[in-house]
């Protein structure tokens, strides 16, 4: 029930949240598809959720790790996660080389982290993740990829407003987030590599997709 509540909000369909708009839609580059965002404040309402009903620990899978561990395990997927997602992106003619500078970097940064980031991770990664991997357990699987595998499937799939390309390619990523969630037992870290990726396509590719044919 309480996922059911959780994908709800997440694709705004309970009322009572005014979304206000920050960007109407526009084409950030000549290469760019138009780009238009709102303010959600429903979807970060998941994590608040999560955070109310059970203190902060119940996101960590028990992981003690250095820093210098922490860092490794979430730089090296960072730095890696770069070909595996944006190569095929480019070659798919998805997304194109095009970097630019834009006056709204600031808000889009504060919203992409915070209402985005922030959100996704808690739920798919702190919540969903670590569920189906206690479940697989329950079944005699140990191995927590798979847990990273099936959480990444369905990263992809509700994804599907962009299409086939951006599910495969949200897959890809989400797959890179669950693994350093996984390696790290530190949602904070799956939130800073789901940003990096973010920030690296708004810098420097079209976004959110080059425009069409």
């Amino acid at each position: 029930m309480l996922c059911t509540f959780i994908l709800a909000i997440a694709f705004h369909g309970v009322p009572g949240f005014v979304n206000i708009p920050a960007i109407h839609p526009t084409n950030l580059s000549a290469l760019s598809a138009p780009f238009s965002m709102d303010l959600n404040f429903d979807q970060p309402m998941v994590m608040l959720m999560v955070y109310c009903m059970s203190d902060l620990s119940a996101l960590e899978t028990g992981n003690h790790l250095s820093c210098w561990q922490l860092i490794k395990h979430t730089v090296v997927p960072y730095i890696w996660s770069i070909p595996f997602i944006f190569i095929p992106g480019y070659l798919s003619g998805f997304i194109l080389f095009d970097p630019y500078l834009t006056n709204i970097l600031w808000i889009w940064i504060i919203h992409n982290f915070f209402l985005v980031c922030m959100a996704e991770e808690v739920f798919f990664r702190g919540c969903l993740q670590r569920a189906i991997q206690n479940g697989l357990t329950c079944y005699g699987v140990h191995n927590g990829l798979w847990a990273v595998i099936l959480t990444s499937f369905l990263f992809g799939i509700v994804h599907f407003k962009g299409g086939f390309i951006y599910m495969g390619l949200a897959a890809i990523a989400g797959f890179v987030y669950g693994y350093v969630y996984y390696k790290t037992g530190k949602v904070v870290c799956a939130m800073i590599v789901h940003f990096g990726v973010n920030l690296l396509h708004f810098l420097l590719f079209t976004y959110p997709m080059a425009m069409a044919k």
